[in-house]
């Protein structure tokens, strides 16, 4: 009888065969679970970063639900903020043609002089009787509250109360004026107050001359705090009672050395919008009781006649009235473009008034 054969496993071949068959079913299910893991972190990921990205509800609010704001009193300082652009000049009409005559500084601080000049004005000739109150050199002669004007020495050593004067002024039948000059000041000016050129933009006071020859600084209409100084004694002549505010001197210096008077703080304006805002922003201080008049060098309407006083032709101004300053010589005004009745000259002698009225012109200061 035929015996039966047993057959043999040899387990190493058996069990490796089983081995790499487990070894490819793990790897499938880990990289099966890897992507799983993967979609579910880049999902709740996404939707943190969504809710963080919106923050609380709370922090945002439109224009709408914002609560509206009653206009508030207007500072005696103008925003301190530097402009983009220009300021649109504010015009006030005046309740009358202005008809000036321009005390002496020496007139006006004695009380004896200054009553017998303002009685000896013709009232056929004049309703306005205009007062210097910050001369070229910068001296303040009315009692001010800016600091500034103090810390300079710029204060007159007895200075006047200006309602006072204003009010003075009207009880000889006269409306009051204020003469004063802006950035023509030597007193105010300095780097350390911020107000002045710079000597090739650094930290140095620049001079429209040398020193040992009579050299001054000049304000700055570029740096703030100018800006703030000459808009805070607008305020404070305009709440004296005055009704017109002549400025003079509103204008770069007439200097040999200016190629190295550094402007400071970069900014957008043109040397001529820089000074047009300094009278703006003047204006907007003083308010609707007070007219700020700019006067002008009558010469320099000629664009061709020392062009770097103003950078432009006065006529590129836009603040009317403005006052060309002639003295006698009347062919000035040929030169002139804006209309007769948005000229204040400023005359040296009452015999050019008749001359004025010829060409049209009702309104004049004779200083």
């Amino acid at each position: 009888m035929a015996k039966h054969r047993k057959i043999k496993h040899y387990s190493h071949s058996y069990r490796a065969k089983q081995k790499r068959r487990q070894g490819v079913f793990k790897a499938a299910l880990f990289l099966l679970l890897l992507a799983v893991l993967v979609f579910l972190g880049y999902s709740i990921a996404q939707s943190l970063g969504d809710l963080l990205n919106e923050g609380p509800e709370s922090s945002y609010m439109d224009d709408a639900s914002l609560p509206s704001e009653e206009p508030s009193e207007q500072s005696s300082e103008p925003d301190s903020q530097p402009s983009s652009e220009p300021a649109d000049p504010g015009l006030i009409a005046p309740s009358q043609p202005v008809r000036a005559a321009a005390m002496p500084a020496e007139a006006m601080l004695s009380p004896g002089q200054r009553a017998a000049f303002l009685s000896s004005l013709d009232a056929a000739l004049y309703n306005t009787v205009a007062v210097p109150l910050k001369d070229s050199a910068g001296k303040v002669y009315y009692q001010t509250s800016l600091e500034l004007a103090a810390d300079s020495g710029a204060l007159w050593e007895n200075p006047l109360d200006a309602a006072a004067l204003a009010e003075e002024i009207r009880g000889y039948g006269f409306e009051p004026a204020a003469m004063i000059y802006s950035l023509q000041d030597d007193f105010a000016s300095h780097a350390r107050y911020g107000t002045s050129y710079l000597y090739q933009n650094q930290s140095i006071t620049w001079l429209d001359n040398a020193a040992s020859a009579g050299g001054r600084s000049w304000l700055n209409p570029y740096m703030e705090n100018t800006k703030t100084y000459l808009a805070a004694i607008a305020k404070e002549l305009a709440d004296a009672g005055f009704t017109e505010l002549f400025v003079f001197g509103n204008q770069y210096p007439n200097a040999a050395y200016q190629k190295d008077m550094g402007l400071g703080p970069a900014s957008s304006l043109s040397k001529a919008e820089a000074l047009e805002e300094t009278l703006v922003l003047m204006q907007q201080s003083a308010g609707e009781s007070c007219r700020v008049i700019p006067a002008y060098q009558g010469d320099c309407y000629d664009p061709e006649v020392r062009p770097h006083v103003y950078s432009v032709s006065p006529n590129e101004f836009k603040i009317s009235p403005s006052a060309p300053i002639i003295g006698e010589d009347l062919a000035l005004l040929e030169a002139v473009t804006a209309p007769p009745e948005g000229l204040v000259p400023v005359i040296s002698n009452s015999a050019s008034i008749d001359a004025l009225h010829s060409t049209g012109i009702e309104q004049y200061l004779v200083r």
